[in-house]
């Protein structure tokens, strides 16, 4: 091999646990060009196919369930998808379609937006949903953490409002999107705590243009890396949070988390994989 000619090193395996498709949605434009992507279902795949991204999770709200699912469906083996619901407003049939789409593996996880539809993770209202996903080992991810909505209430989304939930069901998966971002320690010490919780850290930094940004990125790395060594990173998660972060930036930028190999490859890929994957292989 020539002495100039550099060793071209693998990319590291990784699995997207938190992104959305809302390629026709022009606010998601917007910002997706503010981050430099190319913000359509061809740019997604090559997105990740260039960064070795096997499988990215789908964020759906309530009504953009088949449009998750047919984008899946269109694209075998790569996106799994995450259904959705308000448990303020369910119906039989609601149920009925979450249960099948839980039995046949369609979706395999229910997002519920506590902050946005203002109500508590351990609600009554929320119960026959998640009877069906410990019937189906399906998790349930909740929005935690900073709302970009004013009409939300942050109350509802703050991480210690999901130990309530996990001491009532200990058998349910529960998982906190953006580990409660800016209440990092909070959510720490929530899945320190319970064995069956677990954080994306999907939107802890962005590729948007902002006042402080290195700085920012900086202190958040050395946070992650603290809160890590407290509560470990086995239930923790990668995710772009995309289109507000390109999946180059987002593994680079986790990749210069200051911990195990192991550990980086049970946050970029492992977890998820044991979670969401249902037995595939990546």
């Amino acid at each position: 091999m020539p002495k100039n000619e550099k060793v071209k090193q693998r990319k590291p395996t990784v699995i997207d646990a938190h992104l959305h498709i809302n390629f026709g949605r022009d606010y998601s434009k917007q910002l997706a060009k503010k981050v430099g992507l190319r913000y359509t279902p061809a740019g997604l795949l090559k997105d990740m196919d260039e960064n070795n991204v096997a499988r990215a999770l789908i964020m759906t709200v309530p009504g953009q369930l088949e449009d998750g699912k047919k984008f899946s469906k269109k694209y075998p083996g790569r996106f799994w998808v995450a259904g959705s619901a308000d448990p303020k407003n369910l119906s039989a049939e609601t149920l009925k379609t979450l249960e099948t789409d839980m039995a046949d593996g369609s979706i395999r996880a229910v997002k519920l937006y506590v902050g946005y539809q203002h109500y508590y993770p351990d609600d009554d209202d929320c119960v026959p949903i998640y009877e069906l996903a410990m019937k189906y080992g399906v998790p349930i991810i909740f929005h935690t953490g900073d709302c970009v909505s004013t009409m939300a209430r942050l109350k509802f989304s703050h991480p210690l409002t999901v130990d309530d939930l996990a001491f009532r069901f200990p058998d349910l998966k529960i998982v906190m999107a953006h580990m409660g971002n800016p209440w990092l320690w909070d959510a720490a010490e929530v899945i320190y705590k319970n064995e069956n919780v677990y954080a994306d850290l999907s939107g802890l930094v962005t590729g948007l243009p902002e006042a402080y940004k290195d700085e920012y990125r900086q202190r958040m790395l050395e946070r992650l890396e603290s809160v890590i060594y407290y509560c470990g990173a086995d239930h923790l998660m990668f995710g772009t949070d995309y289109c507000l972060a390109s999946h180059a930036d987002s593994i680079d930028y986790f990749s210069k988390l200051k911990i195990r190999k192991a550990d980086l490859e049970k946050i970029l890929w492992k977890t998820a994989l044991k979670l969401f994957g249902r037995g595939e292989r990546v």
